[in-house]
């Protein structure tokens, strides 16, 4: 992953892949037929370590404090490892505008799941079935744009880092607060 962070995704080949971790070409097609598959292995564990994390907070009742705890593990996750996070999140997948499929695709609903399984209980018996899966994927894209924006503007005059994300999921936390009414 550090040689996609060093060069970026579409810059390294196969040959240099296997250069970095000190193998033959062919050595490293016995392990994975193209570049694609190999993205998609890494892809598919940073979701997997994603999930991981997100279900170590998912214990008890549901309730807003844990929905902001999802929310710090998920960023938390982003920042800690931006090289995985970018591959999963930040990358056009498959063919050309393609969205992730297969093994990817399922671990990455997975995650999702968790975020929308907890938003959605969060929510029952107070609003729709449907403004509840709106606040979910809303939550989900609220995190996702922290992260991104961090990770690919780094120059930019950020607020103090914690207490930028402390108020994104206050912020992120209200909004389901809100929506309870």
């Amino acid at each position: 992953m550090v040689l996609f962070a060093e060069r970026g995704v579409e810059q390294v080949s196969t040959r240099q892949i296997a250069q970095r971790v000190g193998i033959s070409q062919p050595s490293l097609y016995a392990h994975f037929a193209t570049k694609e598959a190999l993205l998609e292995e890494v892809c598919t564990r940073a979701f997997e370590e994603l999930s991981e994390r997100m279900r170590s907070v998912l214990t008890g009742p549901v309730t807003v404090e844990q929905m902001r705890n999802l929310g710090r593990v998920y960023i938390d996750f982003g920042l800690e490892r931006p090289d995985a996070y970018r591959i999963a999140f930040m990358r056009e997948h498959g063919p050309p505008g393609g969205a992730p499929t297969g093994p990817p695709l399922l671990a990455g609903m997975e995650a999702y799941g968790l975020c929308r399984n907890t938003v959605v209980a969060l929510l029952a018996g107070r609003v729709s079935q449907s403004r509840a899966e709106i606040a979910a994927q809303s939550q989900w894209a609220c995190m996702h744009g922290l992260v991104s924006l961090l990770l690919s503007m780094p120059e930019f005059p950020w607020a103090e880092r914690d207490a930028l994300i402390g108020a994104h999921l206050d912020f992120i936390c209200a909004a389901l607060e809100a929506s309870f009414a």
